[in-house]
């Protein structure tokens, strides 16, 4: 039995194939690998191997509907999705291993539906240019309504599950938002913290003038 070859991550004309969808038996008995594919418009098809690599299927349906079916090719928040689906569902995307290995999924909502992610991210105030990107409240959560909200970048770089956390009296921060508090530079409090300080030395010692 030949190996069937993983599709997944490849891009056919329109359609990029996000992962495997089970087989299809012909009416002549042969069997066929399906493939999930998202469309660049933002649509999604179910199609076969044999379709996808010989040319026949090259978007979702929309280029014989004048290619912008959906109305939404260039929305902004069209890539954001795509880029969250391959690296939760691509385990070929350089950060699956931080995502979807790690057992985080995009809501099926949201997989479904471009407008659908629109639309929540547009009612919790993303507007187009407003600098703002899409951020998990809870770092090993989904990509779900209530986990997600509207970040700045260095927001974001704070809720990196790699970042130290650090507790003091019953408030727990990243290490670099307790040196803003304390007014200590970055790399001094974490010299302190990796060499045995207490957390409140640390913290509230003055520097050595």
């Amino acid at each position: 039995m030949s190996k069937i070859r993983n599709l997944v991550g490849e891009k056919f004309g329109l359609l990029t194939v996000v992962a495997h969808a089970g087989t299809e038996k012909s009416s002549g008995g042969v069997i066929f690998q399906m493939w999930k594919c998202e469309c660049d418009c933002g649509g999604e098809r179910v199609s076969r191997s044999n379709n996808l690599v010989s040319g026949r299927n090259k978007s979702c349906g929309c280029r014989s509907h004048g290619y912008k079916k959906h109305g939404m090719h260039d929305h902004p928040l069209r890539t954001t999705r795509s880029s969250i689906i391959q690296r939760c569902e691509n385990p070929k995307n350089p950060n699956y291993k931080s995502y979807g290995a790690r057992g985080i999924k995009i809501c099926d909502e949201w997989r479904r539906s471009l407008p659908a992610f629109i639309e929540h991210m547009v009612s919790i105030g993303w507007e187009e240019g407003c600098g703002l990107s899409v951020d998990r409240i809870d770092n090993d959560g989904n990509y779900e309504p209530g986990n997600i909200r509207l970040a700045t970048a260095t927001t974001q770089a704070r809720n990196n599950r790699r970042n130290r956390l650090v507790k003091y009296k019953g408030q727990v921060k990243t290490l670099a938002e307790w040196s803003e508090v304390a007014g200590i530079p970055y790399e001094r409090l974490r010299y302190r913290l990796s060499h045995g300080w207490s957390v409140e030395s640390a913290l509230f010692q003055p520097c050595a003038a």
